[in-house]
């Protein structure tokens, strides 16, 4: 997405990009490097440890505008710039999910998360439906909250142009035999995409014990366990 988008910034703009340190690492670098941003990667364990590294950038360099991808980064930047007030913009791709307003304290959290988003600058959707979705869960700020604004995000058609002639044949990459049912999975791991129904289809499978042999490929990555 970030290479989308920030691919067509005028040579003009200066870009920096501070992600937490993942499994992505060697894709991310070489993005950056396609659309000239610098790139800082931290090893941190949770939001509070992201703000820190925030805040120390922060006082390091000036910048004239913040962009966060998603709601842990827009929580980790707030508390950030909480001293220095600089116009701070948020990229929403997906709902906020229950696992981060689950819990004891669920209701203080909901009520915490909607006063940063309230305070965000603009709130920059990736698409209608997935703003549309954030006002249903936060309804105030609808009327009182920040600018909104839509990119829908789009797909470069040249990337598909380095894709082989010939299809793979991960029958004999991965050394599976013929005989075993190959079900493939392609996307993040997380239940958005449907990881955990493939989780439960699975074991149910699994329990059935017809006799066949299957196996799952799963092409993507994931932050966290289901």
């Amino acid at each position: 997405y970030m290479r989308y988008m920030f691919s067509h910034f005028p040579p003009s703009y200066n870009l920096m990009v501070l992600a937490a340190s993942t499994q992505e690492d060697k894709a991310l670098t070489k993005d950056t490097e396609g659309y000239e941003a610098d790139l800082k990667l931290v090893q941190v364990i949770d939001v509070r440890a992201l703000a820190l590294e925030v805040f120390k950038e922060l006082r390091r360099n000036r910048y004239d505008l913040i962009l966060s991808q998603g709601f842990v980064s827009a929580v980790a930047v707030y508390m950030a710039n909480l001293f220095h007030r600089i116009p701070h913009k948020l990229t929403i791709h997906g709902i906020v999910e229950p696992q981060y307003l689950g819990g004891r304290f669920g209701f203080v959290k909901k009520v915490a998360l909607a006063k940063i988003l309230s305070g965000v600058t603009v709130l920059y959707g990736a698409s209608n439906d997935i703003l549309e979705h954030l006002f249903v869960q936060f309804p105030k700020i609808n009327n009182t909250g920040p600018q909104t604004v839509v990119i829908p995000n789009g797909v470069e058609p040249s990337e598909f142009e380095q894709l082989t002639t010939m299809p793979m044949n991960v029958r004999d990459a991965l050394g599976v035999d013929p005989s075993v049912f190959l079900f493939g999975f392609f996307g993040r791991f997380m239940a958005q995409k449907g990881f955990d129904l493939l989780i439960e289809a699975v074991d149910s499978l699994t329990r059935q014990d017809t006799g066949n042999s299957f196996a799952v490929v799963a092409v993507g990555s994931g932050g966290y366990l289901l």
